[in-house]
């Protein structure tokens, strides 16, 4: 398994941690990244709070960048990531029969995927500990 995380390891962190900044476009155009990416009516309402969400998750993706250069990040922003996208794959599947859940579906299939790895590094890594 080490041998696997240990090959795998930097080219997740920057194929997802890309994937992960996206949604910075809700940021920037909260309106548009909500209409793109979720399928979602835009209120104005809501301005703040999608451009917040926006921001918060553009930042996970660029620590997960940041991590693949400063290596002593890695367990940290892996732990932060996996429950971040654990959280949202629950929401998202808790919320999955409402009919806004739709535009739901690609992000469940992306941080689904980041959480099984992130499952796999961390008992990598408890693995690892438990040899040395």
């Amino acid at each position: 398994m080490q041998a696997i995380i240990n090959k795998t390891l930097k080219p997740f962190l920057l194929i997802f941690g890309h994937l992960t900044m996206l949604p910075v476009m809700l940021t920037l155009s909260p309106a548009s990244g909500l209409t793109r990416i979720f399928q979602l009516e835009f209120l104005p309402e809501y301005t703040i709070m999608v451009q917040h969400w926006g921001m918060m998750i553009f930042l996970v993706g660029f620590l997960m960048l940041v991590s693949v250069l400063k290596t002593t990040l890695v367990f940290p922003v892996m732990l932060y990531a996996t429950l971040q996208k654990s959280g949202m794959v629950i929401l998202s599947v808790y919320h999955f029969n409402q009919p806004w859940a739709a535009g739901f579906q690609q992000l469940i299939v992306l941080d689904g995927i980041c959480v099984l790895y992130g499952i796999l590094y961390f008992y990598s890594e408890l693995s690892r500990k438990k040899n040395d």
